[in-house]
């Protein structure tokens, strides 16, 4: 959605500068491409045409760098896919992937050369608000501050509960399945020097 293109485009920018301050290679922009069927082309009213529209019209109103190709482009360019006739696709040259264990580690490192503190393997258990700030109190110890910042994942539906007072019924989790597919032998084609990361949209 619209909403979340500016914090991707400032993200990014935060992601070459962590590179730079760490000398980790974090972000590889080996491009990103949005592929969808005829059938769902057809379909202008489908979850996969719409997708695909809101992301062309995304990067047109935020001045992304973008192509959009035909079936025809596709398998020339990128052979892994076999689209048929009548489909298209989005590809973005600036799209990529994040190595995320290297990100974390390389934010830690970054945050306690610049005096951050530290404190690992701590549960909260309350978060307190009055005219002086917040007070986070832990398994361990208890804590001051002007502000928090909540990023508590998967846990955020108990946290809503037990911790901030609200519903369950604010929050849901869902599972998102994941499959690895192992290679026989070594295939370039398959490497992000040549073949960039994808989404298909397919009925």
């Amino acid at each position: 959605g619209a909403e979340f293109v500016p914090l991707v485009l400032r993200a990014n920018v935060l992601w070459q500068a962590l590179e730079a301050a760490t000398g980790q290679e974090l972000l590889v922009q080996n491009g990103g491409l949005v592929l969808l069927d005829a059938a769902d082309q057809a379909d202008s009213q489908g979850q996969g045409a719409a997708f695909y529209r809101q992301t062309v019209d995304c990067a047109r109103r935020f001045g992304i760098a973008h192509q959009l190709l035909t079936a025809d482009e596709v398998r020339q360019r990128f052979p892994q896919f076999v689209l048929e006739n009548g489909g298209e696709a989005y590809l973005e040259p600036g799209g990529g992937i994040l190595f995320p264990e290297r990100c974390i580690a390389a934010q830690l490192s970054l945050a306690g050369e610049n005096r951050a503190k530290l404190q690992m393997d701590e549960i909260v258990t309350e978060i307190i608000t009055d005219s002086a700030g917040v007070v986070v109190r832990t398994n361990r110890s208890q804590y001051s501050a002007a502000a928090v910042i909540l990023t508590p994942g998967p846990w955020m539906a108990r946290w809503a509960r037990t911790i901030c007072g609200l519903g369950e019924a604010h929050f849901a989790v869902y599972r998102q399945t994941l499959y690895w597919f192992a290679l026989q032998e070594n295939q370039p084609r398959f490497s992000p020097e040549q073949m960039p990361v994808f989404i298909w949209n397919s009925a």
